[in-house]
């Protein structure tokens, strides 16, 4: 029975005929009752005492806007999340937190929604982190913050867990981090073992590199490529060096064209990832792949006398058997945005949020933009609602909803405007264009016009969380 339920016979025969002697009157049985419907919520443990420290004073404003709770509130009732994410994220960069009334319902959707619970955390407030503390529903994994003088999580817990805490020790401990890893790591199965590999990632270092290089003889193919990964992002390894020596050696531009020799290959060149498997399609994908990937695009001049854009204009007609693909690699590692540029100006390579993430916005938008275009859209669509898109990308956008006959992806490039379009087009008012040209549509009329309701919604969202210092018409802002 619930606490609140223990009190509803007292409401009914009276607190004296029941034997609440500390329930005067029907102000003091009100005001239990407010205390029953507390603990209920917050799942307090049976016997747990009804008073509570309470949560700590707030630091953070929250929204001033009387409407907002209720805007807020009908985004999530329409499952409009990625209006709601929008809105969580824009109340952290604007140093705000939730108010009051919302915190429940989300904590709930949280639950399930794990999407949810990475923008949710940093604008929960004071009273919100207090709730979540004390309904074990609400205590999420991914809001824990691993204590390094606890070794219990490292005995005990689950690979998450554990990765998590030894995380937190490299950054005080590195040295005694990285002794327990190489004890643990012989002992569980190999996709545990690169999991708690990739711990190694936290405050990476050259000390690292002899446990990294004696996982290149790992019995687990996944392992491997975690080591050689690893190894890779320290410039003055030996793997690294090994990798240079063998593409100054195998590499040649003959008359134009990028050219590897393959032939000759050893065991020590299979244990850096360098093998050709005839089996895989084409053959020798992924040796190119691994030697183009394991050097570093600085040291691209110095091995072959060309820079990394030297050699992807001269392989331009070479995707899968040029360097490509290992380029791709070393410029997400080492997030090179001029290398990715480069790639993504290729409309055989597939649009990738990572590779735009490396990108200006303006850079990433004007890609886009042709992209949408070009590609199937079904390519395009994951992308875009990834990393969302700016005013150009919109346009085409557009642009295809309306020209092209295919009523499935209409309503999912209409879907993706109206749940990621930008909120300041200064060439058009968004929700007004797919609102006018929804008239003239012979179908997806619903689609379009659902789709304005979307940017409304999202626009009155940023317009009442604006804090009152920062409020100005939303046409006059900088992009999203």
């Amino acid at each position: 029975m619930s606490a609140l339920e223990a009190l509803i016979p007292v409401a009914v025969v009276g607190t004296a005929r029941r034997g609440h002697g500390d329930l005067a009157d029907a102000e003091d049985l009100l005001a239990a009752a407010a205390r029953a419907v507390i603990k209920d919520r917050v799942a307090l443990p049976a016997g747990a005492a009804v008073a509570d420290p309470g949560p700590e004073p707030e630091t953070l404003p929250a929204p001033d806007s009387p409407f907002y709770v209720g805007t807020l509130q009908q985004a999530m009732g329409g499952r409009r999340w990625p209006a709601v994410l929008e809105s969580l994220r824009f109340l952290a960069e604007t140093n705000q937190r939730l108010p009051v009334g919302v915190l429940h319902a989300l904590l709930e959707e949280a639950v399930t929604l794990r999407e949810l619970r990475p923008e949710l955390f940093p604008v929960l407030g004071a009273r919100g982190r207090w709730l979540a503390a004390r309904n074990p529903r609400w205590r999420f994994a991914e809001w824990s913050v691993p204590d390094v003088g606890d070794d219990r999580a490292w005995a005990e817990g689950d690979p998450v867990e554990q990765v998590a805490w030894l995380r937190a020790l490299r950054e005080i401990d590195p040295a005694r981090a990285r002794t327990l890893l190489a004890a643990r790591l012989p002992a569980v199965p190999p996709a545990e073992r690169c999991t708690l590999l990739g711990a190694l990632g936290t405050g990476l270092s050259a000390d690292d590199e002899r446990l990294l290089e004696s996982m290149l003889d790992n019995r687990a193919p996944t392992v491997r490529a975690s080591a050689r990964e690893l190894l890779a992002q320290l410039p003055g390894s030996a793997f690294v060096a090994r990798m240079q020596d063998r593409l100054r050696a195998r590499a040649r531009i003959i008359r134009g064209r990028w050219t590897v020799d393959f032939q000759g290959l050893t065991p020590a060149d299979a244990r850096d990832g360098v093998a050709v498997d005839v089996r895989e399609r084409p053959p020798g994908a992924a040796a190119m792949r691994a030697l183009t990937g394991g050097v570093p695009l600085d040291t691209w001049p110095h091995v072959l006398n060309r820079t990394p854009i030297d050699v992807l204009r001269l392989a331009a007609d070479q995707v899968e058997l040029g360097p490509l693909p290992g380029l791709r690699d070393a410029a997400v590692r080492e997030g090179d945005a001029e290398v990715a540029h480069a790639i993504l100006g290729d409309a055989r390579w597939p649009l990738e949020a990572e590779l735009l993430g490396l990108l200006t916005a303006e850079d990433a938008d004007q890609i886009l933009s042709i992209r949408v275009l070009m590609d199937d859209p079904n390519d395009v669509i994951p992308v875009l609602r990834a990393r969302g898109f700016g005013r150009e990308t919109a346009r085409a956008l557009l642009v295809w909803s309306f020209e092209n006959r295919n009523q499935g992806r209409r309503a999912a490039i209409l879907s993706v405007l109206g749940d990621h379009g930008p909120l300041d087009t200064e060439w058009t008012d968004l929700a007004v264009e797919l609102r006018h040209r929804a008239d003239t549509m012979t179908g997806g009329r619903s689609d379009a016009f659902d789709a304005a309701m979307t940017i409304n919604l999202r626009r009155a969202l940023r317009l009442e969380a604006t804090p009152p210092f920062a409020r100005q018409p939303l046409a006059d802002q900088e992009p999203s």
